[in-house]
């Protein structure tokens, strides 16, 4: 009798793990990875989704790191800035430091970075970043770096940790 009920408690709990498994593997069910996001690049008809990355843009990607990011001369990420992102602020104000870009205690040239997304005039790149050498607070992190072309210029249009929606301006 008891190696009966056994089975039975054994059997109810494959059953539950297989419709667990059942509903967050649907289609239906909201991925995690969704809310991970960033806003998306819109492509202009006849665009290609992905062209090969210029250097310019990992150039600049890496100077607003250094810069605005780590809060280590930030007067100049102000020329690799879009408008719309500084926008409201003057330039003495940005020096200041209290810009909209999320900081973070980056080691530099710890930085790695994976494309997303490369147009001829858009990029968006997930950039990972190491704390410093001696920073036992703060823990690697992950972020969203867009870009785009201004003429022959690739400025950041937005910044913010991956898993979440920052609005220059906003907050």
């Amino acid at each position: 009798m008891r190696v009966l009920v056994r089975l039975l408690i054994a059997g109810g709990l494959v059953a539950a793990v297989v419709v667990a498994w059942m509903v967050v593997s649907s289609d239906d069910a909201p991925q995690a990875t969704e809310a991970r996001k960033a806003p998306p690049v819109l492509l202009a008809e006849g665009e290609e989704p992905t062209v090969p990355l210029s250097p310019i843009i990992t150039k600049t990607a890496l100077k607003f790191v250094q810069t605005a990011v780590t809060r280590q001369d930030v007067d100049a990420s102000w020329d690799i800035v879009a408008p719309e992102y500084r926008k409201g602020f003057t330039r003495e104000q940005w020096a200041a430091g209290a810009i909209p870009v999320v900081p973070f205690n980056a080691r530099l040239g710890g930085a790695r970075y994976q494309v997303d997304i490369s147009t001829t005039n858009d990029a968006m790149l997930r950039v990972g970043l190491l704390p410093r050498k001696g920073d036992t607070e703060t823990k690697a992190g992950t972020f969203i770096i867009k870009l785009h072309k201004y003429g022959e210029r690739w400025l950041v249009t937005y910044w913010a940790p991956r898993g979440q929606t920052f609005v220059p301006g906003l907050g």
